[in-house]
C-alpha cells in the first residue's frame, strides 16, 4: 500500500522478533522449519543471476506512548488519532527496547531484523530460502512491517552492489533501517496479528512498488491453503506482480518498454570504462573514462542510458550495461543539479487553480499540495491525479477492476481528478503499468495495487512466497 497511508494500518506495537530458518542455495525446495504458528516467507531467485536479498524494517507505529516498546513518556511522536505516529528514541536509544532498533539519524525505532546468515540472503539462480516470522502475541494488532528487495551485481560478500546497494556487512546483511539504493523494485508488507478471531483481526497488506525504479521483476502473495479469500474481491489473497492471470486480474508480462523519446533517459546502466581508448561512437571518454552518448548506436555492443556520478553532473547519459530502469519520480526527487532539466523539467510549475502552484516534482512524488489521494472523499481538484478516471489520458493501461476499499468515487473510484497530473505525470509512468498492471507506479496507485489477505480459524494465518524474476 502507499507509504503515506500505511502508518494508518500500522498503529499498534507487537512484542515479537523475527527469526530466520531453512535455506537452499540451488534450485531445490527449501527445508521448512517454521512452526505451525509462525509466518513463513519463501524467497526464490528465478532470475538468471545470483542475487542478494535485502530486508529493511519499517518504523514502529503508535497511537500513544503505551504502544511503544518501553512506554516512555513522549516516545510516540506525531500521533493524531486516528492517524498513527512513530515510536521515537531521541535522547535514549533504550526507548526502542529489545524488539526494535534506534536509528540515530532520525531518532525513530525500527523493527528488529532476523539473525540472517549469508546462505539465506545469497541466492544463486534457482535458489530459495525461508524466513520465519514468530508466533504473534495475543491482543497485539501488528506483527511486523517492512520491505524485501533484490540486490544485483554484488561482490562475493554481498557488498558494492550495482543495484539495491544497502551498505551491507561482510556477510551481505543490510543494516536494520537501510533500504536499497534506487532504482530497486520492492515487495512491501504489513503483517497483522491474526491469532485471535474474536473480534476479527485486521488484514495483512502487501504490494509490489516500482515507483522509484526497477532492477528485477517481483511477484509476491500468500500460499494456497493458508488463507480464505474474500469472495468478489480480486485483490484478496491473490499475487501482486503475478505472471499468470488471476480471475479478472491480468497477467504481468514484465516487458519494460518506455516510449522511444524517454527510453535513454529511463534506462539505468552500469558505465563501461574506456580508459585510454576511443569511444565506440568516436571521440574521447570523459574525465572518468566513460563515453557520453545520446543513442545506442554510439555505444557499440553496449547500451546508452542514464548513470549516477558518471561525470561532473549527478546524472549523465553514458555507454554501459543495462541493469534496470529509472523512473521520473526517482530522478526528479533526487536530482540536485540541472542535468535533467532539458528532458523532465523537474522544476517547472503548474497552476493548481486556487492561486498556488506546484512543481513537476511535487506532481510526480505526490508532495506539497498533491499530498492527497483522489480516491479519498473530499479530495480537491489538485489531488495527486487519478489514473483510473475516465478522463485520464492513459486510463486504458490501468485495470478496470478496483480494490473495493478504493472504489467509492463515482468516476471509476475517483472523487476528483487533477488534469495537470494526467498531462505531466501519466506519460512517464504508463510504461510501468503496461509491464505489470498490479504494481504501484505512483504513491496513490492504491485502487489497482493494494492487496490484502486474512486467514481464519481453520486455515490459520497466511504464509507468503516472494519470487524475483528477470524483466523482459
Amino acid at each position: 500500500m502507499n507509504k503515506i497511508l500505511m502508518s494508518v494500518f500500522c498503529a499498534i506495537l507487537a512484542s515479537t522478533i523475527l527469526t530466520a530458518c531453512g535455506s537452499s542455495g540451488g534450485g531445490n525446495t527449501p527445508v521448512t522449519t517454521c512452526t505451525s504458528t509462525q509466518r513463513q516467507f519463501t524467497l526464490t531467485n528465478s532470475t538468471s543471476d545470483t542475487i542478494w536479498v535485502g530486508i529493511t524494517a519499517g518504523t514502529i507505529s503508535c497511537l500513544a506512548d503505551s504502544d511503544c516498546p518501553t512506554g516512555a513518556s513522549g516516545s510516540c511522536v506525531g500521533a493524531s488519532p486516528p492517524n498513527a505516529g512513530v515510536c521515537g528514541c531521541e535522547g535514549a536509544s533504550s526507548n526502542c527496547g529489545t524488539i526494535s532498533v534506534c536509528n540515530p539519524t532520525n531518532n525513530y525505532c525500527y523493527w528488529s531484523l532476523p539473525s540472517l546468515t549469508q546462505s539465506q540472503v545469497k541466492l544463486a539462480s534457482g535458489g530459495s530460502s525461508t524466513i520465519c516470522f514468530p508466533a504473534p502475541v495475543l491482543d497485539i494488532d501488528i506483527q511486523w512491517s517492512g520491505k524485501i528487495f533484490a540486490r544485483t551485481g554484488c561482490d562475493s560478500n554481498g557488498q558494492n552492489c550495482k543495484t539495491g546497494e544497502c551498505g551491507a556487512d561482510s556477510n551481505g546483511i543490510c543494516p536494520t533501517y537501510v533500504g536499497g539504493s534506487q532504482p530497486t523494485s520492492l515487495f512491501e508488507f504489513t503483517l497483522s496479528n491474526q491469532s485471535s478471531f474474536t473480534p476479527t483481526p485486521n488484514s495483512d497488506y502487501y504490494d509490489i512498488s516500482v515507483e522509484n525504479g526497477i532492477n528485477v521483476a517481483i511477484s509476491g502473495g500468500p500460499v494456497a491453503g493458508t488463507y480464505d479469500a474474500v469472495a468478489g474481491n480480486a485483490y484478496s489473497c491473490t499475487t501482486a506482480g503475478s505472471t499468470s492471470a488471476q480471475g479478472s486480474l491480468s497477467a504481468c508480462s514484465w516487458t519494460v518498454s518506455p516510449p522511444a523519446d524517454k527510453l535513454i533517459w529511463l534506462r539505468d546502466v552500469s558505465p563501461t570504462s574506456y580508459a585510454g581508448t576511443t569511444c565506440p561512437g568516436g571521440g574521447s571518454p570523459n574525465s572518468l573514462n566513460y563515453c557520453e552518448c545520446t543513442a545506442d548506436s554510439q555505444c557499440g555492443s553496449g547500451k546508452c542510458g542514464l548513470a549516477m556520478n558518471a561525470s561532473s553532473a549527478q546524472y549523465t547519459r553514458v555507454c554501459g550495461a543495462q541493469i534496470g530502469w529509472w523512473t521520473a519520480d526517482e530522478l526528479c526527487d533526487s536530482s540536485t543539479d540541472s542535468s535533467l532539466s532539458g528532458m523532465m523539467n523537474c522544476a517547472a510549475t503548474v497552476d493548481n487553480g486556487d492561486g498556488t502552484t506546484s512543481t513537476y516534482t511535487e506532481l510526480l512524488t505526490c508532495t506539497g499540495k498533491q499530498l492527497q489521494s483522489c480516491y479519498t472523499s473530499g479530495a480537491a481538484g489538485y489531488c495527486c491525479g487519478c489514473a483510473t478516471s475516465a478522463s485520464a489520458p492513459d486510463v486504458a493501461s490501468w485495470p478496470t477492476v478496483l480494490n473495493p476499499d478504493y472504489n467509492g468515487g463515482s468516476d471509476h473510484g475517483c472523487y476528483n481528478n487533477n488534469t495537470n497530473w494526467g498531462t505531466v505525470v501519466q506519460p512517464w509512468i504508463t510504461f510501468l503499468k503496461t509491464a505489470c498492471s498490479t504494481i504501484y507506479t505512483y504513491p496513490y496507485d492504491d485502487a489497482t495495487s493494494t492487496f490484502t489477505c486474512i486467514g481464519n480459524e481453520s486455515t490459520g494465518s497466511p504464509h507468503y512466497t516472494v519470487t524475483f524474476m528477470n524483466t523482459n
